[in-house]
């Protein structure tokens, strides 16, 4: 009986874990639907027209590709997409509970158990992480997440000698393989160690053998994405040259790519959140975390490394997906210095449960209505507008052509919904690669066969498609 209840507390957290991001996944495992890329990915698959892996090894990501080739055997409609959704959620599910497992071990955040447990679950659902699970086409990220975790943890162990080192390096650069900005949430667990470290030589010895790691494991995904799509298929791509300009990087950065996580981390249609947020994390890293510039300094530093994907190359690309390093690092600075400033054990623990509660459904409701409700209205309405253009076995392919600025707002982003990078808010119908899967489902539905794109497609406008 003992042993039953021992058991039943120490599993407590995880079965917490397992049905609050159950709640919050739910949507994503539970309706029909596919977003942008699903719809190419789909089409190849409906076309037989798939190119194993080449876009994947080109972008410096091998593993992603062989990871999201393998639901090619279990995908012959939209319908199915689901499934990998779910997988998902089962692997995000194994990341809070590791997470958490890490936190109890080291013993972080010493003073709260409750804080232990609700950081784990912030993460698993700050906009990115929900991102993943919400997009089929990103379902191995979340492996990608666990190999980055894993490898951090190797390295805090103290008698592992160089064969932990070896493989916290193996891990990490699996990680890079499977998706780089969700391997840099390595420099997230890294500031973690560095906020309850006092004293530069202190702060340097603890950062010594991580970023060595992640040295290492960076110039393997750069040879990744540079010598692999060479050597497979005779080019790199433009997008993945280096950019040496690091004024413009830099400016780039602080201008657009920061007050952007900010965007991304509230959710919120509020006119210069962005500055009002980043004042108020400055403002709590001062007085909550270190009064000393070497801890600000460090901050700036690792923020930059939590981009430095995005800022080694030619092109920068503002989205959720991208931006999860950055947006953790900005919640753990909340999350920390709430612990730090607030003294009363009770007050601290209500203020973090309701600022957790707040922020995880208000993730998943926008999502929901601004990734996943667009996604089912905007399929039943160009199925709904073809219904006179596709006939039963019909053999008319279609091509859309926006001609106006005014036509492209209506082609692109979805009435009513929150708008934000080309993920949120935005129809898939507006995507040119998107179309053709789209109305190959629909071709599929109604008992014809796909057709790949031809010269002497039907041409019509979107605007027309919409009022049929």
């Amino acid at each position: 009986m003992k042993h039953a209840k021992y058991f039943l507390k120490k599993s407590l957290p995880f079965f917490i874990y397992f049905f609050i991001l159950g709640l919050m996944y739910f949507p994503c495992f539970h309706y029909d639907y596919a977003f942008g890329d699903d719809w190419y990915r789909l089409n190849t698959i409906f076309t037989d027209s798939l190119q194993w892996g080449q876009w994947e090894t080109q972008s410096g990501r091998p593993l992603y590709g062989a990871l999201l080739s393998l639901s090619n055997f279990g995908v012959s409609s939209y319908t199915d997409l689901k499934f990998f959704r779910f997988l998902y959620f089962l692997t995000i599910f194994v990341y809070c509970s590791s997470f958490y497992y890490y936190l109890s071990y080291y013993n972080f955040f010493s003073s709260s158990k409750l804080a232990q447990f609700l950081l784990p679950l912030i993460f698993s659902a700050s906009p990115a992480y929900y991102l993943y699970g919400a997009w089929f086409i990103c379902f191995p990220y979340g492996l990608g997440l666990i190999f980055s975790l894993f490898s951090y943890y190797l390295l805090k162990k103290s008698n592992g000698g160089i064969g932990l080192l070896i493989t916290s390096y193996i891990l990490l650069s699996c990680s890079f393989a499977i998706y780089q900005p969700a391997a840099l949430m390595f420099v997230v667990y890294l500031f973690l160690d560095e906020i309850y470290v006092n004293g530069i030589k202190k702060s340097i010895s603890v950062a010594i053998k991580p970023l060595a790691v992640l040295f290492f494991a960076m110039l393997t995904a750069l040879l990744m994405v540079k010598l692999l799509p060479y050597a497979f298929h005779l080019e790199v791509l433009e997008r993945a040259k280096i950019s040496w300009d690091i004024t413009s990087n830099l400016l780039w950065f602080f201008g657009d790519a920061i007050p952007f996580s900010l965007k991304a981390l509230t959710l919120l249609s509020l006119d210069k959140i962005e500055i009002y947020l980043f004042g108020f994390i400055i403002t709590l890293f001062y007085w909550g975390i270190s009064q000393n510039p070497y801890k600000f300094i460090l901050l700036v530093c690792l923020t930059l490394l939590s981009y430095s994907s995005q800022l080694a190359v030619a092109e920068k690309w503002l989205s959720v997906r991208t931006s999860i390093t950055l947006i953790c690092l900005f919640l753990l600075v909340i999350f920390a210095s709430i612990l730090k400033l607030l003294s009363s054990s009770y007050l601290r623990a209500g203020v973090l449960v309701v600022l957790s509660f707040i922020f995880t459904f208000h993730t998943a409701y926008v999502f929901y209505h601004s990734f996943i409700e667009v996604s089912q209205k905007d399929y039943a309405e160009i199925s709904e507008g073809t219904k006179k253009i596709i006939e039963k076995r019909s053999e008319k392919c279609i091509n859309l052509e926006p001609r106006t600025e005014e036509e492209k707002s209506i082609y692109y982003i979805y009435p009513g919904s929150y708008v934000l990078s080309d993920e949120l808010g935005m129809r898939s119908s507006g995507i040119p690669w998107a179309w053709p899967g789209m109305l190959n489902q629909i071709r599929v539905e109604r008992g014809g066969k796909p057709l790949k794109e031809r010269d002497d497609c039907l041409r019509i406008q979107q605007t027309e498609l919409l009022k049929r």
